[in-house]
C-alpha cells in the first residue's frame, strides 16, 4: 500500500490481568523503542467489568485521542518489533481499515483422558460459511495463501491495527 501512518498517529493498546508475558513486553518495549509511529497507549486492566468491559474502555480511550489508527496487541503474545510499520505498510483509511497479523488460537478439541485436554492451533483467518455441526457462521480458513495479505469476513484482536474509523461507525 502506499499509506503511510503519520508520526504519533497510532495509540498502542492492550487490555491486562495482574501480569503480562515477558515475549510481550520486550515486543512491545522494542516496538515503541524503534519506530516514531507510536504515540499515545492505553494500558487497561480487567476487573469486575471482564475483558469487554475493558475493550470498551480502551476504545472510548481511543476515539477521545487525536491518535488515527488504534494498534491492538494481546498480552500473552510475542512480535517481531517490526509488526505495527509491516501492518501500516498494507492498511488503509478506505480500502484496508482493519489489518491483522497472522496469529492462532490455542484451541481445546477434546480431553486426552488424564485430566487435561488436546490442544489444536488454529489459524485466526476466518470465511463465512457452515461448521462441522451444520450451523452457519465463522469457520477457520485452514487453507490460506502463505506470506500475503488476505481477505477474511473476521479475525481476532490479538495483533491487529483498526482505523479510527471502523470504531466511529460502532460508536455511532
Amino acid at each position: 500500500g502506499s499509506f503511510t501512518a503519520p508520526q504519533g498517529d497510532v495509540m498502542v493498546a492492550w487490555v491486562h490481568g495482574d501480569e503480562v508475558a515477558h515475549s510481550w513486553f520486550t515486543s512491545v518495549l522494542h516496538t515503541i523503542l524503534g519506530s516514531t509511529r507510536p504515540g499515545p497507549y492505553c494500558a487497561m486492566r480487567y476487573g469486575t467489568e471482564g475483558l469487554v468491559g475493558a475493550r470498551n474502555k480502551v476504545a472510548e480511550q481511543f476515539l477521545a485521542s487525536p491518535a488515527q489508527w488504534l494498534f491492538w496487541v494481546d498480552t500473552d503474545m510475542g512480535f517481531v518489533p517490526d509488526t505495527l510499520d509491516r501492518l501500516l505498510a498494507v492498511a488503509d483509511p478506505v480500502t484496508a481499515p482493519a489489518v491483522g497479523a497472522l496469529c492462532f488460537a490455542n484451541r481445546e478439541t477434546h480431553t486426552d483422558g488424564y485430566g487435561g485436554y488436546r490442544c489444536s492451533a488454529t489459524p485466526t483467518l476466518y470465511t463465512w460459511g457452515e461448521s462441522d455441526d451444520g450451523k452457519s457462521g465463522f469457520v477457520p480458513m485452514w487453507d490460506y495463501p502463505r506470506d500475503q495479505v488476505v481477505e477474511v469476513a473476521a479475525t481476532g484482536s490479538a495483533c491487529i491495527v483498526i482505523h479510527r474509523s471502523i470504531m466511529e461507525a460502532v460508536r455511532d
